[in-house]
């Protein structure tokens, strides 16, 4: 669902259809980018759909510093997905669990990702993170935790929004997407249309759809 081509690095939106109509719109996105790739994946929300938003929410305040890409994105020189990205032309939902579904061992691996996007690279930001890599069992747990157990809330989402509207849209993470096609293509949906789009380019940007 991401590749590095000559243009840029680039993303492969797909389009899943069910025999019954049924559509599924796979919009795999990242937290920087090109501000023209967030105005592309904005205008292709079809009007009657339900957006189903990434975001895990903190509301018992477990994180002391709140995850932003702000210092990232300008120090790249690109734009924060949060800022840029425009799901309105939908029905916004938030379809994310809450960080208090994590195990301990995420929530405090998460603030140190926190603190370093905050704070920037330093040793007091840097060496905590490697040293917690280091433990297997802690990152098992953790992508346990950051994919698996969103993308099964994400579905359970998705087959409720399927109730209510012909059209979904997905615009998570591009790690999520692997897992969310196969859940869905064993759910009988087929894959009728994908589309590239350049997250962020190296020259000329463009778009390639291919039925």
């Amino acid at each position: 669902f991401m590749a590095l081509r000559p243009a840029g690095i680039s993303v492969k939106a797909e389009q899943l259809r069910r025999a019954d109509g049924k559509t599924i719109y796979l919009m795999p996105t990242v937290h920087v980018g090109d501000a023209e790739f967030y105005e592309k994946i904005s205008k292709e929300i079809p009007t009657n759909s339900i957006v189903l938003m990434e975001g895990v929410t903190d509301r018992k305040h477990h994180l002391r510093n709140k995850l932003r890409y702000k210092k990232l994105a300008s120090a790249v020189g690109l734009k924060e997905q949060v800022v840029e990205f425009d799901p309105s032309r939908g029905d916004e939902r938030r379809a994310d669990v809450d960080i208090d579904d994590f195990s301990p061992e995420t929530i405090e691996f998460i603030e140190l990702v926190s603190r370093l996007h905050n704070e920037g690279p330093t040793p007091g930001t840097l060496l905590p993170i490697l040293r917690k890599s280091q433990d297997q069992a802690m990152v098992r747990s953790f992508w346990k935790d950051i994919l698996e157990k969103r993308n099964t809330n994400l579905l359970s989402e998705i087959h409720n929004a399927l109730g209510e509207s012909d059209n979904i849209v997905v615009p998570w993470g591009v790690a999520h997407m692997p897992g969310l096609q196969k859940a869905l293509l064993s759910d009988g949906f087929k894959i009728e249309k994908s589309t590239q789009y350049t997250v962020v380019s190296f020259g000329k940007r463009k778009t390639d759809t291919q039925p």
